[in-house]
């Protein structure tokens, strides 16, 4: 028998190179849209985690300032050229914009001091910075140490409310403290305004304990 000139056998199980094009281009489409997908969540989470991280900085913040408001104490102190020093500072233009005397520092190692503490906070740029003198009463080589406690801050405002005003709550705060013949008197309430990057405005009201 003699076989028939001509005649191809039919391709089995093989791919036209049209096809293996049409394939490869529907995984690189695939892979480049499960990319941005997963590119999209990584950019979230990071945003999230960032969000996170500046409110728990911002909480730990107002814990420590309104500890130390709550616990201001109405006793003057000693500058270091030994002038009286108000035991409540507010000022609206000086590098500190919060000197105040409180109770309560913690003295784990009973060292030969006073249980008083000067504080400080002031508004450094883009932060806030919380500082402390190592005694009450002055003298030049007195140390100060500071620690950052807050970043990412537009700004800072505090404001108190003396207790003549306690009825005219939206009207009666001042910017600057003390009045200029009351420099032991405490206010009845301290607020500050803080405009934080991503976050915007938050402001916060403390009352002061009672003396």
């Amino acid at each position: 028998m003699r076989a028939e000139r001509g005649r191809t056998a039919p391709a089995e199980g093989g791919f036209t190179l049209l096809e293996l094009l049409l394939a490869l281009a529907i995984t690189a489409l695939i892979g480049a849209a499960s990319y941005a997908a997963l590119d999209g969540v990584n950019r979230s989470r990071l945003a999230y985690d960032a969000k996170a991280q500046q409110l728990g900085s911002l909480q730990r913040f107002f814990n420590v300032f309104g500890t130390d408001v709550r616990q201001a104490a109405g006793f003057a102190s000693r500058g270091v050229d030994g002038e009286r020093e108000a035991a409540f500072a507010v000022s609206d233009g000086a590098d500190a914009a919060l000197v105040l005397n409180r109770r309560g520092w913690h003295n784990p190692l009973r060292t030969p001091r006073s249980e008083l503490q000067r504080v400080y906070y002031r508004f450094d740029g883009d932060s806030v910075v919380r500082g402390y003198w190592q005694a009450l009463d002055r003298v030049a080589s007195t140390p100060s140490r500071e620690r950052v406690l807050l970043t990412g801050v537009k700004s800072m405002r505090v404001r108190v409310l003396p207790a003549a005003q306690l009825a005219s709550i939206e009207r009666g705060w001042v910017e600057r403290w003390p009045p200029a013949n009351e420099d032991e008197q405490l206010p009845a309430a301290v607020e500050i305004a803080l405009e934080l990057d991503n976050l915007g405005g938050i402001t916060r009201i403390y009352e002061l304990l009672p003396q």
